[in-house]
């Protein structure tokens, strides 16, 4: 009963918001830039007024992102051996499920990293998402806000795990991908805009 009325309360307010938003957008001619064609797309679904529509994605500094070479260095700076591939996954919170917190749990607990000398480096908060004793093949490494210590985990990685149930035009993968890194996705929102599939990466049939 207490979900029902969440969600009508919701609902009630997502309407009078909707209805502001027609009789401003009437108004004054509003133009809509958005960083996919995923987001546009979903914003023209909602009929209101728009005046110009376009996307223009997120810009990276390549000169900033790109990889370092120095990978038997940074791999003894990380603690990783160096016999060891490397699958990248990150996100602000380890146990985010919007951010395929799940199917990295999923994979661990295959034994396929394991038995495949891969190791799984991870960059976030842990909140007890992982217990590293119970899994050595696990490298937490936390919450990094430095971009040139991430620069460096995305060089010495082989593969980025971005399985997103959703997400925009998500910065990460342009960081990784400028950084030489192929990354593995699903084929939806703003993930197949950016991948080329098989190319530098690959999608995933969701889910």
């Amino acid at each position: 009963c207490k979900s029902v009325v969440k969600k009508r309360y919701f609902e009630f307010l997502d309407n009078i918001v909707k209805r502001r938003k027609e009789i401003l957008f009437k108004e004054k001619k509003i133009h809509l830039i958005s960083p996919s064609k995923w987001l546009l797309d979903e914003a023209k679904k909602t009929k209101l007024p728009f005046g110009k529509m376009e996307v223009i994605p997120y810009p990276i500094n390549t000169n900033f992102f790109k990889k370092n070479k120095n990978i038997k260095t940074l791999k003894a700076k990380y603690k990783i051996p160096e016999n060891k591939r490397i699958l990248l996954y990150t996100s602000n919170i380890l146990e985010e499920s919007r951010k395929g917190s799940k199917i990295i749990l999923e994979l661990i607990k295959t034994n396929f990293v394991k038995n495949n000398n891969y190791e799984i480096v991870m960059i976030g908060k842990n909140n007890d998402f992982i217990d590293t004793e119970h899994y050595p093949e696990i490298k937490l490494l936390g919450s990094i806000n430095n971009y040139s210590l991430i620069r460096e985990v995305y060089s010495i990685a082989d593969v980025l795990l971005f399985p997103s149930i959703v997400d925009n035009f998500p910065n990460t993968l342009l960081e990784a991908m400028s950084c030489g890194l192929p990354c593995v996705a699903y084929n939806c929102f703003g993930m197949k805009e950016i991948i080329q599939h098989k190319k530098d990466g690959y999608l995933a049939k969701p889910y």
